[in-house]
């Protein structure tokens, strides 16, 4: 309503007062869909600032509005210094048009989403502000406004329709007449709601209203008025102001929700996926019992056998038991217990994983609760502020790699495939000298390079002894280890996370040794 015809009636000539006599000054935009028109004599300033958005079109008239010193554009120079000579409304229409001397005049066309600024000359339309409405540059001024007759027999030809017989009452009325069960009435019980109405929109108040947490302009009070005003332009500079306000307040909330959200159900998938992983883990045949048997039968296992029945004394039947058939029997059972103690600390992992994103997900929760009863845009903001701070913490606790010091140099250690790369081609330098167990899986291992100093060979040989740890060679007793400067490590499209490709390398045989991290 706040673009409505029966608005600008009673706006204009307010308006025509202001800026009568005074001269364009700038018309600029610095914001994508706004225009600031200043206008100016040696006496006094006015400012028109017209949002244009599709979803939101509204004028408010700031006392004080600086321009920014970048970012910005002049627009309609044809206009620029000229005195303006006259403001009109056109006939039931949204719209009114700056007169300017020499025949140029501006209408601010305020249609919803093709709200638009258009510069005429004489008759013909010269220039437009949004240049994707360009049908616009094609309208006249003569049509815009509409002629209408307000009579009892013109409301009975529109079948008592009250959009047919004054479509400027538009949907901004709807609740209007709604709320007087317009419908529900009788003709001549409409003809006076109307007639009603029209009395009070000459000599309206200005009611800043609440329709869904949204704030609403209109020209009758309703149930959840919460300003009125006396004076349309500081009626719309209120409304302008609450409404971007509000609208700012919804977009943060909005974009808080959403991170929220996302992170609620990435837990809950994790959740899910990890209980049906333990539920596995439980319902398979714990390996120390594996072991067990084993031991209990190895005079019964042949050499080089890939699997054996045997009886399973822990549940009176017959169990088979694949083998690995380089090993012995014993070895077989080393690895099963080796197995079943992994597989120990990975069920405690999980559980214990599992636990910490349940905790997590309560308190988002109560973080949602908490957004969604705050009005308060500093306490949604501090809110997501603190989301960020949270993350960046964890993300510096969790580097992706291992640090380590010795002799006074960095050493870092890559701590899946993923981080191998990051640590390789994001964290590395050029300089720093790169390492890798030869010809098996493992983690990247980087020297940080002192500046006018060469790697010393303990550097070198305790960093590989790290390189073979930290591959799937650890437990040999010497493993030889590539190592060259990292600006001969490169990578291609094809290559799965952690391949490269190495040249110039050098080979060292270490054995693998762990460290402490710092």
């Amino acid at each position: 309503m706040h673009n409505n015809y029966f608005l600008l009636r009673h706006l204009i000539p307010l308006l025509e007062k202001e800026l009568l006599g005074l001269r364009s000054e700038t018309i600029f935009s610095q914001n994508r869909d706004e225009l600031i028109l200043t206008f100016s004599d040696e006496t006094k300033n006015f400012t028109i600032k017209a949002i244009m958005e599709s979803a939101f079109t509204c004028l408010s008239f700031p006392e004080d509005f600086r321009r920014a010193r970048r970012n910005s554009a002049d627009l309609f120079p044809q206009i620029t210094g000229l005195a303006i000579e006259g403001v009109n409304t056109f006939s039931y229409d949204r719209s009114f048009v700056i007169d300017f001397e020499h025949n140029y005049s501006l209408i601010l066309k305020l249609y919803g989403n093709r709200s638009n600024i258009l510069l005429f000359e004489d008759n013909a339309c010269i220039d437009i502000f949004k240049h994707n409405l360009k049908s616009d540059l094609l309208l006249t001024k003569d049509q815009f406004g509409k002629q209408l007759t307000i009579s009892k027999k013109i409301f009975e030809e529109s079948e008592h329709d009250y959009l047919k017989f004054i479509p400027a009452f538009g949907k901004v009325f709807h609740t209007y007449f709604e709320d007087n069960k317009y419908n529900d009435k009788e003709p001549e019980e409409k003809w006076h709601i109307i007639n009603k109405l029209l009395r009070q929109l000459d000599h309206p108040d200005y009611f800043i209203s609440n329709s869904k947490g949204v704030p609403v302009f209109r020209l009758y009070p309703d149930e959840h008025v919460q300003s009125t005003f006396s004076n349309p332009i500081k009626a719309l500079n209120a409304f302008c102001k609450t409404y971007t306000r509000q609208l700012s307040l919804n977009n943060e909330k909005s974009n808080l929700f959403k991170t929220l959200r996302n992170k609620l159900k990435r837990n809950e998938s994790y959740i899910d996926k990890t209980r049906k992983k333990l539920l596995q883990l439980k319902t398979k045949t714990d390996d120390s019992k594996i072991a067990d048997i084993i031991m209990a039968n190895l005079h019964l296992i042949p050499p080089h056998a890939g699997e054996i029945k045997l009886f399973n004394f822990y549940d009176n039947n017959e169990i088979i038991i694949k083998l690995k058939p380089h090993l012995s029997p014993q070895k077989n059972a080393e690895d099963y217990y080796r197995k079943s103690k992994n597989r120990r600390i990975e069920n405690e992992n999980l559980e214990a994983n599992r636990k910490a994103r349940e905790k997590a997900n309560e308190e988002i929760r109560k973080l949602l609760t908490e957004t969604e009863e705050t009005h308060d845009i500093r306490q949604v903001r501090k809110l997501a502020g603190n989301i960020r701070k949270r993350e960046q913490t964890i993300s510096t606790k969790d580097e992706g790699y291992h640090r380590f010091e010795f002799m006074g140099y960095q050493v870092l250690v890559g701590k899946n495939a993923k981080k191998n790369d990051l640590l390789t081609f994001k964290v590395a330098k050029k300089n720093d000298l790169w390492l890798h167990a030869r010809d098996t899986p493992g983690s990247h291992v980087i020297i940080r390079q002192k500046p006018g100093s060469n790697f010393p060979r303990p550097v070198i040989e305790w960093a590989a002894g790290l390189a073979a740890y930290y591959s799937k060679r650890k437990n040999e007793s010497l493993c030889p280890v590539m190592y060259t400067e990292r600006k001969f490590v490169r990578k291609t499209k094809h290559l799965a996370p952690g391949q490269v490709i190495v040249e110039k390398e050098k080979s060292i045989l270490v054995k693998p040794h762990k460290a402490k991290t710092k």
